[in-house]
């Protein structure tokens, strides 16, 4: 998603071309959206790595220090993981 989401909404149809990518995407590459994963961060230009667990599906915020991808992303990334979920389990 291009564009400022802690001013703007997505729009249905970015959700959707969203959703669309992320199927694809999963089932692809086997990726559960609600499996841990390990994610490595660099501590600012420090070249070391700090770890942090999170589930597949995130935004960028949760990983490392930025606003992205916005307040009215970040707030709907636990119902598009589920929706996800639910799209898997009845393709597969």
């Amino acid at each position: 998603l291009m564009g400022n989401y802690d001013v703007h909404t997505p729009t249905p149809v970015m959700w959707w071309s969203l959703k669309k990518v992320l199927l694809a995407l999963m089932l692809q590459y086997d990726i559960d959206p609600f499996k841990k994963q390990a994610y490595f961060t660099p501590i600012n230009e420090d070249p070391r790595l700090v770890a942090s667990t999170h589930t597949s599906l995130v935004g960028h915020s949760d990983t490392k220090n930025t606003a992205c991808p916005g307040v009215h992303v970040e707030e709907r990334l636990p119902q598009l993981r589920t929706e996800m979920n639910e799209f898997l389990t009845t393709l597969r």
